[in-house]
């Protein structure tokens, strides 16, 4: 009987050594985007993003208050430019640019 017993302690032990090994690993990568993402914004952002403890909360985050989708982007390069020939040529390449990635 304590056999088996050792056994299945054993194997307990290793279940969750490997789970405490995974979520260590885990963590150590998470440390490493959160790195990533830090260190790409510009540093006004970065205070902003203190709050947020893992890499996945900070990508929601930027995700939600600067995504926009292609609609709102377009709307937008379309009111810097007029309809008529004296359109600001800048603004009317970037518009160009933006419909054919569309």
């Amino acid at each position: 009987m304590l056999g088996i017993e050792n056994s299945v302690d054993r194997v307990h032990r290793d279940l969750v050594l490997g789970r405490f090994y995974y979520n260590f690993l885990w963590e150590i990568k998470d440390a490493r985007v959160m790195t990533w993402i830090l260190s790409s914004v510009e540093p006004h952002l970065v205070l902003n993003l203190r709050p947020y403890k893992t890499a996945a909360a900070m990508w929601n985050y930027l995700h939600t208050v600067y995504n926009q989708d292609n609609f709102a982007r377009r709307f937008q390069l379309d009111s810097l430019c007029c309809p008529s020939s004296a359109c600001n040529q800048q603004a009317r390449s970037i518009l160009d640019e933006a419909t054919t990635r569309l």
